[in-house]
């Protein structure tokens, strides 16, 4: 199965309704330290800014045209996007989403702040995520 059709097919099992207003998108990429690495080497790398291939704005793309007709009705929907990618120590990658439909109104900057700050999952370097 080719990876968007993987993507779809996970969410369609949820059947949530189109978003068609404004919306906030939160992403962070996990992306896996190289296996080939011995475990010494790829835990020193847990939750360091993933800096190589493949770059964010391909991967947003990638998650944006998937989500297209399952969760969103059109990404040009998106109005505030936060992106981020890491390395973890655990043997596959994750991709953590937050949507929130906006107002079609003026920015609460505040609100926007909070769903940022409550959003962001962060793991504390001591938590093994396997």
């Amino acid at each position: 199965m080719r990876s968007r059709e993987y993507v779809r097919s996970f969410l369609t099992d949820y059947a949530l309704p189109l978003m068609s207003g404004p919306l906030l998108v939160i992403t962070h990429y996990r992306i896996p330290a190289a296996l080939s690495s011995p475990e010494r080497k790829r835990r020193p790398q847990h939750l360091v800014p993933h800096t190589k291939r493949p770059d964010g704005d391909n991967l947003e793309k990638f998650l944006n045209d998937a989500l297209k007709g399952v969760i969103w009705d059109d990404d040009a929907r998106i109005s505030w996007l936060l992106r981020s990618k890491s390395v973890t120590k655990a043997r596959e990658g994750e991709t953590v989403l937050f949507v929130r439909e906006l107002e079609n109104s003026k920015p609460n900057y505040p609100l926007l702040l909070c769903d940022l700050l409550e959003h962001i999952r962060i793991e504390s370097e001591d938590e093994d995520p396997e």
